[in-house]
């Protein structure tokens, strides 16, 4: 039992150094009501904007799939080049 009073400590500490977790629907100052929608700003988006995000991304996806894919087939070759070598 030479170790309750460093058990102790430790439990103390850590209670001690707990951070508030802040949600967005339970906001202690304003006693529930959230606080969190009226940060929030509202803003309209074209449906050419949305239709160029919407082609961007896609073709940020493509890349990102070709470059795995090359990735893989590269590390792939060379595996099966020294399974084999051996």
């Amino acid at each position: 039992m030479s170790y309750a009073g460093s058990v102790l400590a430790m439990i103390t500490s850590l209670k001690n150094n707990k951070r508030e977790i802040q949600t967005p629907f339970k906001n202690k100052d304003n006693r529930g009501i959230s606080n969190y929608h009226k940060k929030l700003k509202e803003t309209k988006a074209t449906p050419e904007y949305l239709e160029m995000l919407k082609t961007k991304t896609r073709r940020e996806a493509r890349i990102l799939l070709i470059k795995k894919m090359v990735t893989i087939a590269i590390i792939s070759g060379i595996l099966i080049y020294i399974w084999y070598s051996l």
